[in-house]
């Protein structure tokens, strides 16, 4: 079962200062351990955190951070989607139709991904996803 991972749930994994941290860092230690889910992460979510942890928490942070992803990546107990030109117009389509709610250009991206993908699940804290039909963890 796949599962996509949003910058709000890994920003508390990563981030020991957020009110989330403990929740969501035993979730990230038991999506690796268990190996319940085949979690995925876009380019565009990866950049966001990057970017978030840079700011939030400092430079060697973020570099530790984007360091950690792509070692995951390599090592294919992550995957990584590349957001192509199919879901930036899915994406564009997706904002277009939501004009009452106020989700991100990158939250849409990452709708597009999990419509095309067949996810169902997202780890984030971010209630938009609850509002486009993704099963929200932890």
């Amino acid at each position: 079962m796949k599962l996509f991972l949003d910058t709000s749930g890994l920003l508390s994994v990563f981030d020991r200062s957020d009110a989330h941290h403990a929740v969501c860092s035993s979730f990230w230690e038991d999506l690796f351990r268990k190996q319940q889910y085949e979690p995925l992460i876009s380019d565009y979510i990866l950049d966001e955190l990057t970017t978030r942890v840079r700011y939030q928490v400092s430079h060697g942070k973020a570099l530790q951070v984007l360091t950690t992803l792509l070692e995951l990546v390599e090592r294919r107990r992550l995957g990584l989607v590349w957001v192509n030109q199919t879901h930036f117009t899915e994406a564009r389509s997706i904002f277009e139709s939501y004009d009452d709610q106020e989700f991100s250009f990158t939250d849409c991206t990452s709708f597009a991904i999990c419509q095309r993908s067949g996810v169902q699940n997202d780890f984030s804290l971010d209630h938009d996803f609850l509002i486009f039909g993704l099963n929200v963890l932890p």
